[in-house]
């Protein structure tokens, strides 16, 4: 039987996944079909975009269980959700990435400039899907016999390992905190410095930079916040020995997929909001689409 909290979420999901497809299509089109988005930091966030497709997709059948109100044996759901989890470790490690990306473009363009883009892309994700793979493994091993109604990770691992996995969070999301906070001081140094350099194509740097860090910052912030909200509810819950069972316990837990939902569904609105370059892209894709049902 469907619970308040399973309900809301289920509803929830949908909700949110319509315009997150709808928005991470047309930034994978966009990035694909532009040259001049195919940066270092484009193609990652085109990484981000694809694995956030993916992640709505298992979401939606996760409200399609809980619409259905399946109850599966632990083993059996995380079988069925492997590849969706090994997709979130991956996706933290790439913002990681993504966050070292800035910080390596801001304090040293030289080498930024000489670095190659497969190698990159490569080191942004391999080291993810590892991670990923190992503790897919292990969460195997580990496995205990409980049914679970809501079949998404964390939800489907065992304990011992989802600790693991949500000190893993917490510690990407200090890292990458930390990161963009040291970015943000480089980019606002270099461009106060910017009167004493006689250097066109450095001061152009700068500027893109600072118009770069001005999208991806949100995007990572909205991030960091959302996950920081999930653990502080589960360790509140947890470690307060709350009863799980209680009508409002469940309600809160079932809705904790929300900012999760949300950061999967944000890129395309905040370049929209925060980038004239991919705002005219996304505009010239939504009126040719215009355009070609007429």
């Amino acid at each position: 039987m469907m619970t308040y909290g399973d309900y809301a979420a289920a509803i929830s999901i949908i909700v949110i996944a319509v315009p997150g497809l709808f928005g991470n299509v047309n930034i994978l089109a966009a990035i694909l079909r532009k040259k001049d988005l195919r940066t270092k930091s484009g193609c990652l966030m085109c990484l981000v975009a694809f694995y956030d497709c993916i992640s709505i997709l298992f979401e939606i059948v996760t409200a399609k269980r809980l619409f259905c109100g399946e109850i599966l044996p632990k083993r059996d759901c995380f079988a069925s959700v492997v590849p969706y989890f090994i997709i979130l470790v991956t996706q933290s490690y790439t913002l990681l990435a993504l966050a070292v990306d800035r910080m390596i473009a801001i304090f040293y363009p030289m080498k930024y400039r000489q670095m190659s883009m497969t190698f990159s892309l490569l080191l942004s994700c391999l080291p993810g899907i590892l991670i990923g793979s190992v503790l897919a493994v292990l969460a195997f091993v580990y496995m205990d016999d409980d049914t679970v109604a809501f079949c998404n990770p964390p939800m489907a691992l065992p304990s011992k390992i989802e600790e693991i996995y949500r000190s893993y969070t917490v510690a990407v999301n200090i890292c990458i905190i930390s990161l963009y906070a040291i970015s943000l001081y480089g980019i606002h140094r270099q461009k106060k410095l910017l009167h004493t350099i006689h250097d066109a194509r450095h001061s152009r740097h700068v500027l893109q930079q600072q118009q770069t860090m001005r999208t991806i910052g949100v995007i990572l912030m909205v991030f960091v916040a959302a996950y920081f909200v999930v653990q502080l509810v589960n360790f509140v819950i947890i470690y307060a020995q709350i009863d799980e069972s209680l009508p409002a316990i469940e309600f809160i837990r079932g809705m904790s997929v929300v900012p999760i939902m949300i950061t999967f569904s944000q890129s395309f609105y905040v370049y929209w909001w925060r980038s004239r370059e991919y705002r005219t892209v996304f505009k010239e894709q939504l009126n040719s689409k215009i355009t070609y049902k007429h």
